[in-house]
């Protein structure tokens, strides 16, 4: 059984794939196909034209929209071409040095960005040995 909290995630992820005309990846896989008829009841993919940037570009700049850790992911991808066609690995090696910088945003909750949230900040702290307050004077 799915956790609301891992479902409301799928389906945001889906929606990104959808906004960057990706559906076609999503489709493909079993956890994200039982929602195809997401991309379909949504009204900003009604009318819309297909996307013409090519399919590198379009992966990239997903895993840009979904955040560091799928940056990351796309970062490690770029370096094994012989995984993926050239252009996607040429694509994908731009997230190695050019990405725009994240926002606290991806330090902040589910809660709209209202309240931090505890388990993030806790990482942070274990990763750096320190506590959070000592090294921030406000987190928002």
């Amino acid at each position: 059984m799915i956790r609301p909290r891992h479902l409301w995630r799928l389906l945001s992820i889906y929606r990104v794939l959808v906004r960057h005309g990706l559906e076609e990846i999503a489709l493909a896989t079993h956890m994200l196909g039982p929602f195809r008829f997401v991309g379909l009841l949504s009204p900003t993919t009604w009318g819309r034209e297909k996307n013409k940037e090519p399919l590198g570009a379009r992966i990239r700049l997903a895993l840009e929209d979904l955040g560091p850790i799928f940056v990351k992911f796309g970062q490690a991808l770029s370096t094994r071409p012989d995984l993926l066609s050239r252009d996607i690995a040429m694509e994908l090696a731009k997230l190695q040095d050019r990405v725009p910088p994240f926002g606290a945003s991806c330090l902040v909750g589910p809660a709209g960005g209202r309240q931090p949230d505890q388990d993030r900040l806790h990482a942070l702290a274990a990763d750096n040995g320190k506590v959070v307050t000592s090294f921030f004077r406000q987190v928002s």
